[in-house]
């Protein structure tokens, strides 16, 4: 596929969870995280170490460790693992702390494609359920080192 070149909405945008890693190119229907209403934003950010030097009009800044942060991930809730097991697998993540590994495939209206992997681990696992509406779960993923961006098509 080529690269995503102009502006698109996140209509197309498909999640894959795994207790294996799962890379873009061999992401598959087995993996895909059903019902997603909304993938919270991902932000990338490093602390800046301030320093001081005697003498100096001006504090200099070194940029220290990265941090991937957390993602915030909303789901129609499917209680019934077998018809969803990626839901399942958030589930028991929280309840065992193992490592999940992640895949976020970007598709625009033309088929292009852009993405990203990641590891992390279920930091919350919460329940909606308002009177009204559907169902929700709410997930927390605390990522667990870098996020690999692949934004040029290649996957």
């Amino acid at each position: 596929m080529a690269a995503i070149t102009t502006p698109f909405t996140g209509q197309e945008t498909a999640l894959h969870a795994s207790a294996s890693f799962v890379a873009l190119a061999s992401a598959s229907a087995a993996t895909l995280v059903g019902e997603v209403q909304n993938l919270g934003d991902m932000e990338l950010s490093a602390n800046v170490i301030e320093v001081s030097k005697y003498g100096a009009a001006y504090k200099q800044k070194l940029v220290g460790q990265k941090d991937s942060g957390t993602l915030d991930i909303t789901l129609n809730w499917v209680p019934d693992a077998s018809s969803q097991s990626e839901h399942g697998l958030l589930q028991t993540s929280y309840a065992s702390g193992a490592k999940v590994y992640f895949t976020i495939i970007w598709t625009d209206a033309a088929g292009n494609q852009a993405g990203c992997t990641f590891s992390g681990f279920v930091q919350s696992f919460g329940i909606s359920q308002p009177l009204e509406d559907v169902v929700t779960v709410n997930v927390s993923i605390n990522i667990d080192g870098a996020v690999t961006l692949d934004l040029d098509g290649t996957l």
